[in-house]
């Protein structure tokens, strides 16, 4: 009989507690229906300047002493990319002597964590041939580049193609890229694009292309 008294005990607390949690969870559950959780907006320009991992040894388009700089870091295989690396290269090209542009390549991974070293090979064999950015104005607007679509830009880029196929097989290049990339990783840059302007990170949005950004910094 005392058994059967404790065990009805036991039974009514563990039924209060289970109404207890039930109605807890179905309070939070209301609330959190009532929260309206507001997107954060990043502002178009960043106040703080960083130093960033390109420097004026790498290759330079426009005019050398341009007050405004922009450090641009891309990929081939991103094509919001190619979008907004066309828009810089317009901007600089109808205001001589206002912007300059400054550069670094990412490379993309495969699903195996494999570094796809080909693109950025190339571009650096296309400066070693003094066409950096006649190579990679062109390069970029391709949907893949590979030892088979690069053939198409010889007759619009002035390069050696036997000079080039032979700095493909650079082992010394491919090395030193897989090393930069892998600084570069560290450091945070391996997602793409990325601007800067006079080393100040911006954050265009659909609505605001970097033409309009360019245009009201050169204004100013």
């Amino acid at each position: 009989m005392l058994i059967f008294s404790m065990s009805k005990k036991y039974f009514f607390l563990a039924t209060a507690l289970l109404i207890l949690l039930v109605a807890i969870a179905v309070s939070t559950v209301k609330q959190s229906t009532n929260i309206s959780i507001k997107p954060v907006k990043n502002p178009l320009i960043e106040d703080k300047a960083i130093i960033l991992p390109i420097n004026d040894n790498d290759p330079i388009y426009g005019n050398p002493g341009a007050p405004v700089t922009v450090s641009e870091f891309f990929s081939f295989e991103c094509k919001e990319c190619k979008q907004r690396h066309e828009e810089v290269i317009t901007f600089i090209d109808k205001n001589p002597g206002k912007v300059r542009l400054i550069n670094k390549a990412i490379t993309q991974e495969d699903w195996l964590g494999n570094k796809k070293v080909f693109p950025l090979l190339a571009l650096k064999c296309a400066r070693d041939q003094g066409q950096y950015w006649s190579f990679l104005n062109q390069a970029i607007k391709l949907d893949k580049l590979d030892e088979n679509t690069i053939k198409n830009l010889f007759p619009t880029v002035n390069l050696d193609s036997g000079a080039f196929s032979d700095c493909l097989k650079n082992t010394i290049y491919e090395n030193a890229i897989k090393e930069e990339q892998a600084n570069l990783k560290i450091l945070g840059f391996d997602k793409t694009p990325i601007f800067y302007i006079n080393n100040r990170k911006i954050n265009p949005t659909d609505d605001i292309k970097l033409d309009d950004i360019l245009k009201k910094i050169v204004e100013e």
